[in-house]
């Protein structure tokens, strides 16, 4: 990464720092491992999520050597969307929003990108890269079938490569979602103190018991966080741990995509939590001036940051919404 190159970095590897008082406000009393106490036991959970088929059987795409790992929910032939999760994270954390856009009338794909969830780690990573995984997942799931085409929806880190990917020449993507994508220009140094340690536990409920959100917001569902939770731990050796690789945002190889965001190729839409640490305030403002007139800012109320978490039915809802909005015109014009 060239010193003084103008990066857009995600405002989540800064929070600590970054956080205004109001922010901090928020985050009064909020407890980091919210998991502890439950000593591993799954806890109650309300009657729609356990109706949801949250983990269908995990699919494998192989991109420049790296299988690539995803999940598909609803009808071929369907209009097509794919789901990309932020950093440290993996697909399942669209889990519980998957299904519900299924039902919907989608065909619905949730991908790892490489370095995350059960896809595999690489030497070196680089933004296009991560692009050229998206398509490939498109075309593996069947996203693609429908003469309407498919769109993205990405969370927090995954849209950067998202809005990089509305710039290029794949001809079946019509749109794409952010939420809650913190971007602004910066060096995109990494905090001194950003873990790259890859740790273990003796038990998953060790590491359940560890497990945190990033930033450290509250959550008042449990039951889905310990759902990302479970599904964040990989056994081996006799051990726990993380589904991601540590030095994943060392070895990324990125570009600007700030200048992107003022002229994407495809309809774009922003989606935020109103209480949201990361996109709020100031780094909201420049957002809304960056990104091109008239383009859809959607709050989503009484969420934070990790928005499938704290609201997955008006998460679903909102996408819904937009992509039948996308999809009315798009058969309008074709009239």
């Amino acid at each position: 990464m060239a010193r003084g190159e103008p990066l857009v970095v995600y405002a989540a590897l800064r929070h600590i720092r970054a956080m205004n008082n109001t922010e901090a406000g928020l985050l009064a009393g909020a407890e980091q491992n919210l998991l502890a106490s439950l000593h591993g036991a799954l806890p109650p959970s309300p009657a729609w999520f356990q109706a949801l088929d949250c983990s269908p059987a995990a699919q494998f795409v192989t991109v420049d050597g790296a299988r690539i790992e995803f999940f598909t929910w609803g009808e071929l032939g369907a209009p097509g969307l794919l789901l990309a999760h932020g950093n440290r994270a993996h697909a399942r954390w669209w889990g519980p929003v998957a299904p519900l856009l299924a039902r919907a009338g989608f065909r619905v794909a949730s991908m790892s990108f490489s370095g995350h969830g059960g896809s595999s780690w690489r030497d070196a990573y680089h933004v296009d890269q991560l692009g050229a995984e998206m398509f490939a997942v498109a075309a593996a799931a069947g996203l693609k079938e429908n003469s309407a085409g498919y769109f993205i929806a990405a969370h927090s880190f995954g849209g950067g490569p998202t809005i990089l990917a509305a710039q290029t020449a794949e001809p079946a993507l019509a749109g794409i979602l952010t939420v809650d994508t913190g971007l602004m220009r910066n060096e995109g140094k990494l905090p001194d103190d950003y873990s790259r340690k890859l740790r273990s536990y003796g038990s998953l409920t060790d590491g359940l018991a560890r497990f945190r959100l990033s930033p450290p917001e509250p959550c008042e569902n449990l039951y889905l966080l310990d759902f990302v939770g479970r599904n964040a731990l990989v056994e081996e050796n006799g051990a726990w741990r993380w589904c991601f690789d540590p030095n994943f945002l060392d070895r990324l190889g990125r570009r600007d995509n700030w200048a992107a965001l003022a002229a994407p190729k495809r309809r774009m839409a922003i989606m935020y939590g109103e209480l949201s640490t990361i996109v709020a305030g100031q780094r909201l403002e420049e957002v809304r001036l960056q990104a091109p007139r008239g383009t859809p800012f959607i709050g989503i109320p009484q969420a934070g940051h990790h928005v499938m978490l704290d609201q997955p039915l008006a998460l679903s809802a909102a996408i819904n919404a937009v992509l039948a909005c996308w999809l009315s015109e798009t058969a309008r014009a074709a009239e």
